[in-house]
């Protein structure tokens, strides 16, 4: 296929969690890694337990999406929403799986490409890809406008919600839990930006002391990534 022989991607990171992994096991490539690096792992087995009359249940983006509209009074999702990006960058196993993310991403074997994904591919996916960014040496404004490019994809569902939201008359806060659970939430991530600030001090300090990227792994990076 296209990924084996136009891409040659030696390695897949799969950061969903279990319960969605089971549901979609990924294709397996001729002479590529498999790299399963749950993150909101525990947040998925939380809603899981939430939704026991269909637990297993595979729903489409535009299924979730009515199903986001029909709650979005609920104080509940406006939790899940800013839980969901605050756990992507304080929780420590997420924290570690992004470090190991970081590092193999650096031992790349030349000529060969890598492929990282989530069941959206734009929350989890998105911050290992503003994490690399930071670790290539892109500045804030650069990494949230690569972040925000999410949307783009999810556009067309996003404003049809909201939309329906504001017919509705829900609150500017509870339609920015329609931006972070079904598009990107650009607010929240910069929130969650601004916390690894207070916390860690820069996003260079988080780099180096929660995801173990140090200047050394940067300069690996930096010269297997930048021209």
């Amino acid at each position: 296929g296209q990924l084996e022989d136009t891409y040659k991607v030696a390695c897949v990171f799969d950061f969903r969690s279990s319960i969605e992994r089971n549901l979609s096991p990924d294709r397996e490539l001729r002479d590529c890694e498999n790299l399963w690096l749950p993150c909101l792992e525990k947040s998925v087995k939380e809603m899981g337990a939430k939704q026991q009359a269909e637990p297993a249940k595979v729903h489409s983006t535009e299924a979730m999406g009515a199903s986001i509209l029909a709650n979005l009074n609920q104080p509940v999702m406006r939790q899940m929403a800013v839980g969901m990006y605050l756990m992507i960058a304080f929780d420590e196993e997420v924290q570690a799986n992004y470090a190991t993310f970081l590092q193999r991403l650096a031992t790349l074997p030349e000529g060969r490409a890598a492929l990282w994904h989530c069941s959206q591919g734009k929350d989890r996916t998105g911050c290992a890809s503003a994490f690399l960014l930071a670790a290539l040496g892109a500045d804030r404004k650069l990494i949230v406008e690569d972040f925000a490019r999410s949307n783009d994809s999810y556009r067309e569902l996003v404003e049809k919600l909201v939309a329906a939201a504001k017919e509705r008359g829900h609150t500017d806060e509870e339609i920015e839990v329609i931006y972070a659970l079904v598009g990107v939430s650009v607010p929240y991530f910069e929130r969650m930006l601004d916390m690894i600030d207070q916390r860690y001090g820069s996003l260079d300090n988080y780099l180096t002391t929660a995801l173990k990227c140090d200047e050394a792994l940067r300069v690996q990076l930096r010269k297997r990534f930048l021209e």
